[in-house]
C-alpha cells in the first residue's frame, strides 16, 4: 500500500524498527536469521522467502502480501520519529541469557550504525512454564506508525457461528518474538521479525494469514483465525478430514503448528480465545481473584480496574447480560474521574459503593 518506508536497523535494547527484510510476528514468517545466534536447541526458523512459489499460486493473492512475504514488511509511518537518544544498557544475568540466546528473532546491529536509529526499553517477563521473554516497550515507536483500520475477529462472531452438534480442532501458531541477545557480549541485537507490540503488527498479521486459509474456507472448510484458528465440522470424521487439509497447507506455506497449544483431536467441547462457549474454569478463576482484590477502604490503581473491566467485557459475550452488570463498576469509576488514557498508576480507593456493583460478579453461578 501506499505509505510504505524502508525501515532502518532496529535493536533491542532497545532498538525497536524490523529491518527491511524481517517479517510477519514471530515464526510465523521470517527472512533469515543469524546463525551466530541460532539456539542449538530449538530447530532452525525457516523464512517464508522459501515458501514463495506456494505463496503465488494462492486464489486471488493480493501483491502486498507476495511483497511483504518476499520482501518483507516495511513500517508505515505516520509521523517523524524522535531524534536518537542514546541506548540504556540493559543487565541479564547468565541463566536468563542462556534462555535467550536460544531465540534466533535477532541480529546484531554492526557497530557503525549503533549511534543512531530508535530504541526503546527492553524488559523480561517470565512465563508460566518458568521460561523468559524478552518484550521491547515499543509505546514511543507506535507514536510514529500510521493508524490502519481492520477488523479482528471477537468473541460473539465466534459464538454466533457455533452450532450444537459441531466438532472443533484448535490450531496454535507457533511463534517467537523474542529478542535474544547478545547483551553479555555488549552487542546491541535487533529484531528479525516484527514484534506483536507494534500496533500494525495484527493487521498484517491477518491479512497474510487470511490469504492463506482464502482457498481452505472455498473447499468448505469453516475455519475462525485470529492467533488460534479454530476448525469446526458436522461430524468427528469431517473435523479430522479438515484438520489434515490444513496442516498440509500450513506445511505448503511454511507455516507451522505449536503441538503443546493445539488440541488435534477432534473434541465437542474446546477453548477458543478463553471460552467454552461458556466460560472456562480458567477464565472464571481470572475474574473471580481480580474481583477478591477489591476490597473496601484498600486503593487499586487505574490499570487493576482496566484489567478488571477488560474480564467483565470479555467474559460479557457468554455470560448473560454482562455488559448490563459492568454499568455499576463505570459509573461508580467514573465518579471517581477514572480514564483509561490516564496515569495507569493513580491510587483509587475502595468504597461500599464499588463492592455493591460486583455483588453478582463475586458468585461463581452467575459466571
Amino acid at each position: 500500500p501506499s505509505g510504505d518506508q524502508p525501515a532502518n536497523p532496529a535493536s533491542v535494547s532497545g532498538r525497536s524498527e524490523p529491518t527491511p527484510q524481517s517479517l510477519l510476528p514471530g515464526n510465523v514468517a521470517e527472512l533469515g536469521s543469524s546463525p551466530t545466534l541460532r539456539g542449538q536447541f530449538l530447530p532452525a526458523l525457516v523464512p517464508l522467502v522459501d515458501y514463495l512459489a506456494a505463496w503465488k499460486l494462492l486464489p486471488n493473492v493480493s501483491a502486498w502480501v507476495l511483497r511483504t512475504v518476499e520482501r518483507g514488511y516495511r513500517i508505515q509511518f505516520g509521523a517523524p520519529l524522535l531524534p536518537f537518544n542514546w541506548v540504556f544498557p540493559t543487565v541479564v544475568s547468565p541463566e536468563q541469557g542462556l534462555v535467550m540466546e536460544q531465540e534466533e528473532a535477532i541480529e546484531v546491529v554492526p557497530p557503525h550504525d549503533r549511534e543512531s536509529g530508535f530504541y526503546s526499553r527492553c524488559f523480561i517477563v517470565l512465563k508460566k512454564d518458568g521460561g523468559l521473554r524478552p518484550f521491547l516497550d515499543l509505546r514511543q515507536l507506535n507514536h510514529s506508525v500510521m493508524w490502519l483500520k481492520f477488523r479482528m475477529l471477537t468473541v460473539s462472531q465466534v459464538v454466533l457461528q457455533i452450532r450444537s452438534e459441531d466438532w472443533f480442532v484448535t490450531i496454535d501458531l507457533k511463534m517467537r518474538t523474542s529478542t535474544s541477545p547478545s547483551f553479555l557480549n555488549k552487542e546491541v541485537p535487533e529484531y528479525r521479525v516484527l514484534p506483536f507490540g507494534l500496533t500494525l503488527s495484527p493487521r498484517i498479521f491477518l491479512k497474510c494469514v487470511d490469504a492463506a486459509l482464502a482457498p481452505l474456507r472455498l473447499q468448505g472448510i469453516r475455519i475462525l483465525n485470529f492467533i488460534d484458528w479454530l476448525i469446526r465440522a458436522q461430524s468427528e470424521h469431517m473435523a479430522a478430514q479438515h484438520r489434515d487439509v490444513v496442516l498440509a497447507r500450513m506445511k505448503e506455506l511454511g507455516l507451522r503448528p505449536n503441538a503443546k497449544k493445539s488440541v488435534l483431536s477432534p473434541l465437542q467441547r474446546t477453548t477458543y480465545l478463553g471460552v467454552v462457549h461458556v466460560l472456562s474454569t480458567a477464565r472464571i478463576e481470572s475474574i473471580l481473584t481480580a474481583v477478591t482484590r477489591v476490597k473496601e477502604g484498600r486503593s487499586l490503581t487505574v490499570k487493576q480496574f482496566q484489567r478488571l473491566l477488560g474480564l467483565m467485557a470479555a467474559a460479557s459475550n457468554v455470560v448473560p447480560f454482562g455488559l448490563l452488570y459492568m454499568r455499576p463498576l463505570q459509573w461508580w469509576l467514573r465518579t471517581k474521574r477514572f480514564s483509561p488514557r490516564g496515569n495507569p498508576f493513580r491510587m483509587i480507593k475502595v468504597m461500599r459503593r464499588c463492592l455493591r456493583a460486583l455483588d453478582m460478579w463475586k458468585k461463581p453461578w452467575f459466571l
